[in-house]
């Protein structure tokens, strides 16, 4: 009996030591993500990202971190370009390219969280509330050490099951996904669509910076994404006279005109989304970043 009250005061114990520590400092959690893109033929996609937890202040930031290593990809290029004036050639096809262009802030302690999506050049945001209904069952697992629980929700069109760890005290996930008693580490729909596996887990000394995005409300932004889908080549256009551009566009020495560069900007953006027709959210209108 003494042996086992030891004990039990041992768990305790470190699970205040955790949390303490937890609150002290920022934590990243890598998942790796599996994308089923298209409805009509094989087309999986595996891509990293990453969850950033803040728990003094109880918020976290997810992003796909091929975002990151392409902003790193462009900061090279302009550092070569200080040291090397008259570099002539850049190889554009060694850009990283991710297709899961979302990020998302959650507040967890005032449920005020921001969505933001990248969009044929431009990143929106927009805030959101959402309480998900999870169903906690009594199968558990071990994931990277850690005894997990699983869960099962729907959401978004697909249903969904989870696995946790309360080893974790933050109710938090990848993407959207939060509101259980531990983080998730892992997470697939049971389409076998998409799913987020938790690779690591590694503290880190960061602040964290909002993205640069335009404010929009989510009935405009998706007003808006459907006019994009119908002809993507609006936004080229937008883009054009906001900056002030209008000289005119050569390939091969041959000028092109406005009208031909839409329509084969219009061409490309479609069939990207004739191969990426499912999204996350199936009510989601996806559109390449």
């Amino acid at each position: 009996m003494q042996r086992l009250i030891m004990r039990r005061l041992s768990c305790i114990f470190i699970f205040l030591l955790f949390f303490t520590n937890l609150k002290a400092q920022q934590y990243e959690v890598i998942y790796e993500l599996y994308i089923q893109a298209s409805t009509e033929k094989d087309s999986l996609i595996t891509e990293e990202t990453s969850l950033v937890i803040f728990p003094e202040q109880q918020i976290s930031f997810f992003s796909n971190l091929g975002e990151q290593k392409r902003k790193d990809f462009f900061k090279q290029i302009r550092e070569e370009a200080k040291i090397n004036p008259d570099i002539s050639h850049v190889d554009y096809s060694a850009v990283p390219e991710y297709v899961f262009a979302y990020s998302v802030l959650k507040n967890l302690k005032t449920n005020e969280h921001s969505f933001y999506e990248e969009v044929l050049g431009d990143t929106y945001t927009y805030g959101f509330d959402l309480n998900l209904n999870w169903n906690i069952t009594g199968d558990k697992k071990q994931i990277l050490d850690y005894a997990c629980q699983k869960a099962t929700l729907h959401f978004g069109g697909r249903q969904w099951t989870a696995y946790f760890t309360q080893e974790i005290p933050f109710s938090d996930g990848p993407y959207k996904f939060h509101g259980l008693p531990g983080l998730i580490l892992e997470i697939y729909s049971e389409d076998g669509d998409y799913s987020f596996s938790a690779k690591g887990i590694q503290t880190l000394k960061t602040e964290f910076i909002a993205p640069k995005s335009l404010k929009m409300r989510k009935a405009s932004l998706d007003k808006y994404k459907e006019k994009l889908a119908e002809k993507p080549s609006i936004a080229f256009v937008n883009k054009m006279q906001s900056s002030g551009l209008t000289g005119s566009v050569s390939y091969n020495g041959k000028p092109i005109s406005n009208s031909q560069v839409a329509n084969t900007y219009d061409k490309e953006v479609k069939e990207w989304m004739k191969n990426h027709n499912n999204p996350i959210e199936k009510d989601m209108i996806w559109l390449d970043k």
